[in-house]
């Protein structure tokens, strides 16, 4: 629906994949409710969306076969942004539900690959397909899926920007994660902390150019169940020509 300064929506989907029913005789059965809003009040922009995810994860063919998993999971994302004439400021929060180790339902939250891409080096999937389908900071048994799918987060970010000319944005930005759930025996729930800056200039309308470097201070999350494996901080330099169309 659209209305004076934004739009509003709802969408509704329906999962039913049976890729699992030969070698597990199971399916997943979900369904889910995201409506989202979009609008611009004065100098104020700001975007919302919430995912819930309901149904099934696993349903069994037979009660034989096995117990049937519900899906709780939750989702939501929201972004203001402040315009002051060339300069803006804003901040930004993302938040996937993690499934809870303690319980027999499957609370995970909604993932988000390119759609969401609040930092450059952290939750940003497009650098796992630049460097070949790794993940970044992977290491013996530790999961680092974060670089891609970005389930089990709470994150806040706030940035701020600055257009010189009407081509060419400046911005920086502070991001801080931690994970909703902490995995069973992990010494902390902390994913830890990011800085980037990007400048980014407009060749044409749908043709850009970005150089831009970010700084990861790692957290203890990436310890795993043991206080004493070490962990480093992560940076990365990039430039990249994006073209749209």
């Amino acid at each position: 629906y659209k209305f004076k300064g934004g739009n509003t929506g709802l969408l509704f989907k329906f999962v039913n994949a049976a890729t699992n029913r030969v070698a597990k005789a199971y399916r997943v059965k979900q369904y889910v409710l995201a409506p989202y809003l979009k609008a611009t009040f004065g100098p104020v922009y700001v975007e919302a969306e919430l995912v819930k995810i309901f149904g099934n994860s696993q349903e069994y063919d037979t009660a034989a076969d096995g117990t049937d998993v519900k899906a709780t999971g939750l989702g939501a994302y929201a972004k203001a942004r402040m315009n002051m004439g060339p300069a803006y400021f804003g901040a930004q929060v993302g938040f996937s539900s993690g499934d809870d180790p303690t319980t027999t339902k499957n609370e995970s939250g909604p993932s988000s690959s390119v759609s969401w891409v609040p930092a450059l080096i952290f939750g940003e999937a497009n650098v796992k397909t630049w460097i070949g389908n790794t993940d970044i900071g992977k290491d013996g048994n530790i999961t680092a899926g974060y670089s891609s799918n970005k389930q089990n987060l709470l994150l806040f970010n706030v940035f701020g920007g600055f257009n010189p000319t009407p081509k060419l944005n400046v911005e920086a930005a502070i991001s801080t994660m931690k994970a909703d759930k902490k995995p069973a025996n992990y010494v902390s729930d902390k994913f830890g902390t990011e800085f980037d800056v990007t400048a980014t200039y407009k060749i044409y309308d749908n043709l850009s150019y970005m150089v831009g470097a970010g700084y990861l201070w790692t957290g203890d999350y990436f310890k795993g169940t043991s206080s004493a494996n070490k962990v480093g901080n992560d940076y990365l330099v990039l430039n990249k020509l994006t073209l749209n169309f």
